[in-house]
């Protein structure tokens, strides 16, 4: 893989055409902007036992960690926290597996989940203000709240006004 694209411009609500640019940009890992959803999503599929979709492995030494990811000793953890990026922060959602970050994204068109070390992901993003929710406690809070995350306050707020129409719409 070249080069990731974490983000685009703030401001810009890229999510409408996030899986076309990833056909303009066919050799990068584009975001699909959904990341809590797409926890949500991965939850859901490894507590009813569906199938995953297809990994990108960013590093040849995980594959056997990719492997064991349907291992019940292996416990699935969502996280939401605060990242930075060439001095932009942003609200992110992923999931940790073991040593793994898993992610969606988008690639040729197609969604993607991509493993790399939890280590060098969080040190990549600069992640802060980490909050970490087994899967039990995540589906429970989706449940209640009617919404993926975030939920914390401080993360919400780098959300913008999506998450303001969440809550409206459960009100």
């Amino acid at each position: 893989m070249s080069s990731m694209l974490f983000f685009d411009s703030p401001g810009q609500d890229p999510r409408p055409h996030a899986r076309q640019r990833s056909l303009q940009f066919p050799n990068k890992l584009c975001p699909t902007h959904e990341c809590f959803d797409d926890c949500g999503d991965y939850v859901h599929a490894a507590a009813t036992g569906r199938d995953l979709p297809s990994f990108v492995i960013r590093n040849a030494s995980l594959r056997e960690s990719v492997e064991r990811l349907g291992r019940a000793d292996l416990p699935v953890v969502v996280a939401h926290g605060i990242g930075t990026v060439n001095g932009h922060r942003f609200a992110h959602g992923w999931i940790e597996h073991g040593g793994l970050c898993i992610e969606a994204f988008w690639l040729r068109g197609e969604r993607v989940l991509c493993a790399q070390s939890k280590w060098e992901f969080l040190r990549m993003v600069d992640m802060q203000n980490v909050i970490r929710y087994s899967a039990k406690l995540f589906l429970e809070e989706w449940d209640r709240r009617g919404f993926t995350g975030p939920w914390d306050p401080a993360i919400a707020a780098l959300t913008g006004g999506a998450l303001r129409a969440r809550k409206a719409q459960t009100s």
